[in-house]
């Protein structure tokens, strides 16, 4: 063997050298069983799958090309330690689910989901996401349990059929809500646990659409809606943070709407029941304890 053709053949184990390839039996339905470590898939005449479960391996960033076919029913990445995406990671793919949850994801850029069609769902939960710059066309978005301070005001201007019904932004850092100025598809919202602490027309566009709204451990302290045209609300949940802001006349608010349930809550309602209710565990335990020490007394007294 010349010089040449071992160097060669050394430059080729090198490339290999730790790589770890799922070879599923089917394209139809490909699982690549999680903790096998490995770090791409060889779909070798395959154009379409139903789903690709690859969760809980070493995904190489530079192997998405092989996920690379027509159109796959669900694709599911999670637990890969992704910390990016390429540039245009799934440009030309026909997904209708894609799941990259429980990753390290830190920021959503615009090319990271160019060439993308609509999608079904898109589901980008606990990752350690801070910005969302752009969304592509999905009628379910959870971003939940995220770090996420800011989403671009135009992050949801890509339009398509049903855009956006869904979205959940729950245990995340946003202190506005700016970014819902393209979502007028909008039927659940779920902003819980977040920084918002202003409710008007300015910042909370009405949506005619909109049926489910949660803004339950928030801050919120200024209330100024003109709900007459969220016509089709039917839930409202909100948390209030001090007793005096329950003065807000939400009946007034809310009075043109036909709602099913309206939860308004300050903390201080339930946190007085519960420190009662502690009051009373300490109390009796208390109490226990006394009786027996009285009883031990006693007994010593008798012997």
């Amino acid at each position: 063997m010349t010089t040449k053709k071992v160097l060669v053949l050394l430059v080729m184990l090198a490339a290999t050298e730790g790589e770890k390839i799922c070879k599923p039996e089917t394209c139809r339905s490909v699982y690549c069983p999680a903790g096998s470590n490995y770090t791409t898939i060889l779909l070798t005449g395959c154009t379409s799958a139903e789903e690709i479960i690859f969760d809980g391996n070493e995904l190489d960033v530079n192997s998405w090309d092989d996920f690379r076919m027509s159109r796959i029913g669900k694709l599911s990445l999670r637990f890969n330690v992704l910390r990016d995406l390429p540039a245009s990671a799934f440009a030309n793919i026909l997904i209708d689910d894609l799941i990259l949850s429980h990753n390290e994801l830190r920021v959503i850029k615009v090319d990271h989901f160019v060439g993308v069609s609509s999608l079904n769902a898109l589901y980008l939960d606990n990752n350690l996401i801070e910005v969302v710059e752009s969304i592509p066309s999905t009628r379910i978005l959870d971003l939940s349990n995220n770090r996420i301070k800011t989403i671009g005001e135009d992050a949801f201007l890509r339009s398509g059929p049903n855009f956006c019904q869904y979205l959940y932004l729950k245990n995340n850092r946003l202190d506005n809500l700016r970014f819902l100025k393209n979502l007028s598809d909008l039927s659940v919202l779920d902003m819980s646990n977040n920084n918002i602490t202003t409710l008007n027309n300015r910042t909370f566009p009405p949506m005619e659409n909109l049926q489910v709204v949660d803004f339950s451990h928030n801050f919120i302290i200024h209330v100024d809606l003109d709900v007459a045209e969220f016509r089709s609300l039917r839930t409202f949940q909100i948390l209030m943070s001090k007793q005096d802001e329950l003065k807000i006349h939400w009946n007034e608010i809310f009075v043109p709407l036909n709602l099913y349930q309206l939860y308004i809550v300050s903390i201080l309602t339930f946190t007085i029941p519960i420190i009662i209710v502690l009051s009373v565990i300490i109390l009796v335990l208390s109490c226990k304890k006394r009786k027996k020490l009285f009883k031990d007394t006693e007994m010593k007294i008798l012997k």
